[in-house]
């Protein structure tokens, strides 16, 4: 955003991304993308000035943004034990499979089957 203030005196606060040019006619007229007008009493070179300044200041607040290499998943449980499901998988732990990849206890075989959700389960997709 910048700072710009009208003939009147009155000061604004404006977008410096809408902003489309800027021209000196001989006030100054800052022109948006959609066509709106503004004319202030800045000099150009002033609010050009500005909207560098603005930018800048977005690239460097990005480069201090930490980036985290591995947030970890996205997945919760939702509408689980509250509706009398009571197996749960917890955070680190996990169902153990056999070797061809099925789960052993029976009690879950129709949670292995994708569209198969007993009533009041959730799911994690």
């Amino acid at each position: 955003m910048i700072t710009l203030t009208r003939l009147n005196g009155a000061t604004f606060a404006l977008n410096d991304q809408l902003v489309e040019r800027i021209e000196a006619n001989p006030d100054t007229v800052v022109v948006l993308v959609d066509g709106k007008k503004f004319i202030v009493s800045e000099p150009v070179a002033e609010v050009v000035e500005q909207i560098r300044q603005a930018r800048a200041d977005v690239a460097i607040r990005s480069a201090m943004v930490e980036v985290v290499e591995h947030p970890g998943p996205d997945l919760r449980l939702i509408n689980g034990a509250e509706q009398g499901h009571h197996h749960r998988t917890t955070p680190g732990s996990a169902i153990n499979h056999d070797e061809s990849g099925n789960d052993p206890d029976p009690a879950r075989k129709s949670e292995n089957k994708p569209g198969h959700a007993k009533e009041g389960t959730s799911w994690i997709q």
